[in-house]
């Protein structure tokens, strides 16, 4: 009797624990975990499947619960992408704007302003980490709320040191850096703090857009080996647009006034790369104008582009100034700046050394002194009237000497000179006493009333010695350098190899919204033939065939299915009114059809494949959205 009592409770206990479990797991599932920080109504975690998921439960919510102000809802990170940023949610009455004030340390408070109406979604950003940070938002209607947000310890941050800062020479900006390789971006303020980062791999190049929002890299690659994806963000890590570069990009893109993004190319079936430059339409994906440097040197001096190697053009910068017609791009392969007409795509002038290129191209070279001294590498030119900015990387791409011990005595610098016609004078240098070599990477800016140079990949403590090779050398940091008004006020050292920076105030806040995510391609829609009464006539008679496999996602259907060499076939999508498209897969005698875009309207298709005038219904179908 008391083994049947024992056997009893342990069941009841064990139903218990099973009980608990499911309410964990459940709990989990939802993903909204409260935490004891200061504020009752903190979420430190909110996913969904996707994010049109994590919209609808953060709006819902607010519909359902009406929170005021005093209440407000706080979602630390609720996109999973940026886990120093929050969105505060709340209700007033009466429609209202304000500001949302982020606590300094040093009495240096972040101040961002947010737009009028009556359902608040107030982004906040420039959190420290594993900090118990001070949030306070102020409405116009003088009402206001102090909120306590506890941020996360984070792992494999950068490492910053300070070697020099003039707190009181510098503003409440932050200093926004990218790196070229598998690391994120982040920004840190003029203390050496980290106050955002990407919990995602974004990372090449970034444009700030007028809305607040950016553009930057991720790591989508294509079957070169290229980026070939930039979205555009909010500092919540929200994404509005994405643009898919089919041919990919190198690091670098530019924003121009009008919305559309230049990005530095590869032309199909060439294996150069970053010499053909693309225009990319902001509202269609589609590339509208394109430069082809390539051919222009091609149209120089042929036998210069013939013995060319795949990395040669090696984009290292884009810059544009629409007013004066001058698109200038810079190259850290071939050691070269090059000023296009952004109009007519045709060659204004070329700056390099002139050994580097053959006697063809005397009549595009700008001319120089005897005794001048030519930068070698280069990143990120820039042109201001006859002003020329560009960043020496003071190590030869061309002669290719890689082995450490013959880059002693070689240092990076930063370059300004003045252009007369076709000649070129030097004008300033800043190379920090000849200490520092960043043979790789770098950026130089105009910023207010100084300069804002970046040695972006500094080789540390090397062995000048030894006979390795510098590609190879891993103990690597950036230095970000200002100065203003002649005087360094800024010397930040950073724990990893970085492509870009900038400074930029957060005043104005970054407009948040629910937008829908859009999705571009820079692929033309593929050519397309009528649904006619004798494709009809053959669906109606078709063979079932699930062998056949299709993959769709974001209007591009592709196709692995394997043809002979005789065979033809078409790829049909008819919806449940009988309309569609008829898309050719494969040619006689020409290899298959890998990409199909197709701009059919929105709807619900089912695919059938015409292989030698046999119909199959492979029992599959796409929706459009």
């Amino acid at each position: 009797m008391k083994d049947k009592n024992k056997k009893a409770i342990y069941g009841v206990i064990t139903l218990l624990v099973l009980i608990v479990l499911i309410i964990v797991v459940f709990r989990l599932n939802e993903k909204e975990l409260n935490v004891p920080t200061g504020s009752n109504n903190v979420i430190t975690t909110l996913m969904g499947a996707n994010q049109s998921e994590i919209d609808e439960k953060i709006k819902t919510d607010l519909e359902k619960n009406q929170y005021s102000l005093n209440d407000a809802k706080i979602y630390l990170n609720p996109y999973d992408a940026s886990p120093l940023s929050a969105l505060i949610v709340f209700k007033t009455t009466a429609s209202t704007a304000g500001k949302v004030v982020v606590k300094g340390k040093h009495g240096d408070d972040i101040t961002m302003n947010f737009e009028k109406g009556t359902y608040h979604y107030v982004p906040v950003y420039a959190l420290y980490i594993d900090y118990q940070n001070e949030v306070t938002i102020e409405l116009d209607t003088g009402e206001s709320k102090t909120f306590t947000i506890k941020t996360n310890k984070l792992d494999e941050v950068p490492k910053i040191t300070k070697n020099l800062s003039l707190e009181k020479d510098l503003g409440e900006e932050l200093y926004f850096v990218s790196s070229p390789f598998d690391m994120t971006s982040y920004a840190f303020d003029k203390y050496g703090e980290i106050r955002w980062l990407t919990g995602e791999l974004y990372y090449h190049n970034i444009e700030f857009m007028p809305n607040g929002h950016m553009l930057i890299g991720t790591e989508e690659i294509n079957s070169a080996g290229l980026a070939s994806k930039i979205i555009e963000i909010d500092f919540l890590g929200r994404i509005y647009e994405e643009y898919n570069v089919e041919e990919g990009y190198l690091n670098s893109f530019l924003l121009k006034e009008d919305g559309n993004i230049i990005v530095a190319s590869k032309k199909e079936g060439r294996e150069t790369y970053s010499d053909y430059i693309v225009e990319i339409d902001k509202n269609t994906g589609k590339i509208i104008k394109n430069w082809d440097v390539y051919a222009i040197f091609d149209s120089i001096d042929p036998n210069y582009t013939a013995g060319l190697d795949a990395g040669y053009f090696y984009n290292s910068g884009i810059y544009l100034d629409s007013k004066n017609d001058d698109l200038l791009l810079t190259y850290w392969g071939g050691e070269f700046v090059l000023n296009l007409s952004y109009n007519e795509g045709t060659i204004k002038w070329l700056f390099s050394d002139p050994a580097n290129f053959s006697p063809s191209f005397k009549g595009v070279l700008l001319e120089a002194d005897e005794d001048f001294l030519y930068p070698k590498a280069m990143h990120s030119a820039s042109l201001e009237g006859n002003s020329l900015r560009v960043f020496d990387n003071g190590y030869s791409t061309i002669k290719a000497d890689e082995v450490t011990s013959h880059q002693k005595g070689l240092y990076s610098r930063a370059m300004k000179y003045s252009i007369d016609g076709k000649k070129i004078i030097q004008v300033g240098s800043i190379d920090e006493n000849k200490t520092l070599f960043s043979y790789a990477l770098g950026d130089y800016k105009k910023v207010d009333d100084g300069e804002l140079i970046l040695f972006g990949r500094e080789l540390k403590n090397i062995d000048y010695n030894s006979e390795n090779n510098i590609s190879d050398y891993n103990n690597l940091v950036s230095r970000v350098i200002e100065y203003s008004n002649d005087q360094k006020v800024l010397d930040i050292e950073l724990g990893n190899a970085t492509l870009t920076v900038d400074k930029v105030s957060l005043r104005e806040g970054s407009s948040f919204s629910f937008e829908p995510l859009k999705s571009h391609t820079s692929i033309l829609p593929s050519p397309k033939e009528p649904i006619t009464d004798g494709i009809l006539k053959a669906i109606n008679s078709s063979n079932y065939n699930e062998l056949y496999k299709v993959g769709f996602s974001k209007n591009i259907i592709e196709c692995n299915i394997l043809f002979m060499r005789d065979d033809e076939a078409k790829l049909i999508l008819v919806d449940g009114d009988k309309n569609g498209a008829v898309y050719t897969l494969k040619e006689r005698g020409i290899k298959e059809t890998r990409k199909i875009v197709t701009d059919l309207p929105s709807g619900k298709y089912q695919i059938f494949i015409l292989e030698n005038d046999k119909m199959y219904n492979i029992d599959s179908y796409l929706e459009i959205k």
